[in-house]
């Protein structure tokens, strides 16, 4: 007697299934078996399992994003199989004339799997072929072969085919079958009760189909239906002698395989650009889940894009409020040195846990918030507990060692401004910083660009110790602010802040950034001509023939990524609602996974996280509140900032246009390569120089640019022009005014 192997999975605990119907038919059988769940059918698997074990194929399903595959200790003499994007006829009367019969065959991701076994128990074997939903012509046609002595011994649907398969000569006695909206649990418990057995189970996208037997004599078997995988129960039932026979999910329909499929691909992608790319394709399938809100999220604060990722958590919450999900904006709050209301929403995810296992990362993360807010003993409370939850966790020892080191040290934290780098048009700038000291704070001077500001003291605040919260004179550029504590004759000072003073901006005025990138630290990314050169070109033509003033125009040659991000930061802190805002980008662009990114100067070849990606780039866009925002980027791949749509737009009236709010973007091509010389920016200039009109609005500009850069570019490249997505346009354009 052979020798009884047993395998048992755990699966995840986030399961993908979780919502599907999963209908299993045990069978007590002596077999060893071994399951497989794979998103590609698992072929090399399959073939060591063979060689090794002398494992087959028993029994085989697909269900929406994964295959599933029973593998057993059968006695058969060889085995074959095949994927086909057709029903494979050919092939199966070929390897029928071999001696092979059907013993299993389902339809996933577009193609069926058909597998073909040799044993003596089979005998005369044909297939029959539907192209037809209408199950009474299913019933019909299948009773013709049983009058013939025909038995159903498979079945399977794909592609709006029924195929079954039937055999002469089984040890099949009779046959019935049944078509069911929901599991016809009454239907199978009254074919029990006559000795019949289930041999088939199969669901179309709409009905299940149950396929049902008698023999010589009733096998034992067990039918269980559950939402998705019970490990306990399935070993359970293994521990009694039963064996997996027959296995089958409820069938998705297209829509909901594609959502689940991309949110499987991000969730087992270790590429967090490319899963912020399969949640955003998710999203446009069910744009109000909130696990894929959140997800989404989550990915965009682990690549630091926490200003991006607040929308979607936001949108999240607004639709339930789960532990996670107040976790995952708290962290993002914390990101942006928003320690106040992180710790807030922290409090609110550690009231909603149901079981503390597993969850120190929350009173850790909460922690770390109460420590950089000056909250010493709260901090360290919350560490603790973390280490009592997840005593293995080497990163929150290590943190509680740290944060004893500095518990007899004052605790000095910006309220405002919240980041390094501000902006300013009022020359009266409001700062307030927070102190936590156990000791006494016994002097406090504030500083700027090195010199002392007159102080009115220490202000009084319930949630610190001591403080400052007071206006300060700017001087007009750059103001470096810092704030000097004494305490125990030890003097302490706060991190920098640098305020930029701009008195001469007013609101309305036209404002650009002017990005020219042509040297690269990275020796393997090839330096470029003519960056430089375009941009002070377009910077000239701006302010001789347009209303853009020299004070309202930033020009960034050879930025590094923090240079370009602060630079937009600012655009943000400045910028009002009737402000206008052109961008320009000229270096060198690239594609990555369907993602398109710049390169800064300090970009890295190997290192995505140096690149700057249109979705970071949209993020910060988003929060600029100009009235119109006009991007031209004259790099390679540019188009893909559409992400992966353009339109040509009619023209306007100027006066038109510029009432309604707009985020537009116009590329030099489309998701190609372009050349260091450009034909596209040439062009750009060259009319903005001769028109003579008063104003132009940026479609027009593309109208008219459009059909020179096609014909006079070396490869034809094709400009884009369109919407900024999710950024907040609401179909106005922007305007270029020509001087008076």
């Amino acid at each position: 007697m052979r020798k009884l192997y047993l395998v048992f999975f755990v699966f995840f605990a986030f399961h993908i299934y979780s919502q599907q119907n999963l209908a299993i038919v045990y069978r007590k059988l002596s077999l060893a078996q071994k399951f497989l769940v794979s998103e590609n059918f698992p072929i090399e698997e399959i073939k060591q399992l063979n060689k090794e074990s002398k494992l087959f194929i028993d029994e085989i399903t697909h269900d929406g994003i994964k295959w599933n595959i029973v593998m057993s200790s059968l006695s058969f003499d060889g085995q074959t199989y095949i994927q086909d994007i057709t029903f494979p006829s050919d092939w199966i009367n070929k390897k029928w004339s071999e001696g092979y019969f059907i013993t299993n065959m389902d339809y996933g991701q577009g193609k069926w799997v058909v597998v073909m076994s040799q044993s003596e128990v089979f005998q005369d074997q044909t297939q029959v072929w539907f192209s037809t939903k209408d199950i009474n012509q299913v019933t019909e046609k299948v009773k013709q072969y049983w009058d013939n002595g025909y038995r159903i011994t498979g079945c399977g649907f794909g592609k709006s085919d029924y195929v079954f398969v039937l055999a002469k000569g089984t040890s099949i006695k009779s046959q019935t079958f049944k078509f069911s909206q929901d599991i016809p649990t009454d239907w199978i418990q009254l074919r029990y009760n006559e000795k019949y057995n289930l041999t088939y189970v199969n669901h179309d996208g709409k009905y299940w189909l149950y396929v049902a037997s008698t023999f010589e004599s009733q096998l034992g078997e067990k039918h269980r239906v559950t939402v998705g995988y019970d490990n306990e129960q399935m070993k359970s039932i293994f521990e009694e002698g039963y064996r997996i026979y027959r296995i089958c999910f409820k069938h998705m329909d297209e829509t909901e395989s594609d959502f689940l499929s991309y949110m499987s691909k991000a969730g087992n992608t270790e590429d967090e650009d490319l899963a912020v790319h399969y949640y955003t394709e998710a999203l446009k399938i069910k744009p109000n889940d909130p696990m894929c809100l959140n997800n989404l999220a989550w990915t965009k604060f682990k690549l630091g894009q926490c200003q991006g990722a607040e929308s979607e958590i936001d949108r999240a919450l607004a639709i339930e409020q789960k532990s996670f999900s107040l976790h995952t904006k708290g962290a993002i709050l914390a990101c942006q040195n928003r320690h106040h209301e992180a710790v807030s929403f922290f409090d609110k995810a550690i009231s909603m846990l149901t079981d503390d296992e597993d969850q120190g990362e929350y009173y850790f993360d909460r922690g770390k918030s109460r420590e950089q807010l000056g909250d010493i003993s709260g901090a360290k409370a919350d560490f603790e507990k973390a280490i009592e939850l997840e005593p293995e966790s080497v990163d929150f020892r290590v943190k509680m060692e740290l944060l004893k080191l500095k518990e007899d040290k004052p605790k000095i934290t910006w309220d405002f401004p919240y980041n390094d780098h501000a902006s300013s048009t009022n020359s009266n700038y409001r700062i307030k910083l927070c102190v936590h000291s156990t000791q006494v704070i016994s002097g406090i001077k504030v500083y700027n660009n090195g010199a002392q500001v007159i102080t009115r003291g220490i202000s009084l605040d319930d949630a610190c110790d001591y403080g400052v919260d007071q206006e300060i004179s700017l001087v007009a550029g750059l103001n470096k602010v810092y704030v000097e504590f004494t305490c125990n004759g030890n003097v302490y000072n706060s991190e920098f802040r640098t305020i930029d003073y701009h008195p001469e901006r007013k609101a309305g005025n036209y404002h650009a950034l002017l990005i020219a990138v042509q040297s690269y630290n990275d020796l393997g990314i090839n330096d470029l001509a003519k960056p430089i050169d375009d941009a002070k070109q377009l910077r000239q033509i701006l302010t001789k023939n347009y209303t853009f003033d020299s004070s309202g125009i930033v020009f960034l040659e050879n930025p590094t990524k923090e240079t370009l991000v602060n630079s937009l930061i600012e655009m943000q802190d400045e910028l009002t609602d009737q402000d206008n805002l052109l961008i320009y980008f000229s270096g060198h662009g690239i594609l990555k996974n369907e993602i398109g990114y710049w390169l800064p100067s300090d970009a890295k070849m190997d290192n995505r996280a140096t690149w700057f990606s249109n979705g970071e780039f949209r993020d910060y866009v988003n929060g600029i509140k100009s009235k119109h925002t006009l991007v031209i980027a004259d790099a390679c791949f540019s188009g893909s900032i559409f992400t992966g749509g353009f339109r040509d737009v009619a023209v306007a009236s100027c006066e038109e246009m510029a009432k309604v709010k707009s985020r537009r973007a116009m590329t030099s091509g489309a998701n190609t390569v372009v050349p260091d010389e450009s034909v596209f920016l040439k062009l750009l200039c060259n009319l903005l120089e001769v028109n003579q009109q008063s104003c132009i609005t940026s479609e027009e500009l593309y109208a008219r640019i459009k059909p020179s850069v096609i014909s006079n570019s070396p490869n034809n490249q094709i400009p884009q022009f369109g919407i900024l997505p999710q950024v907040g346009d609401q179909g106005g354009n922007f305007v270029f005014r020509k001087k008076n």
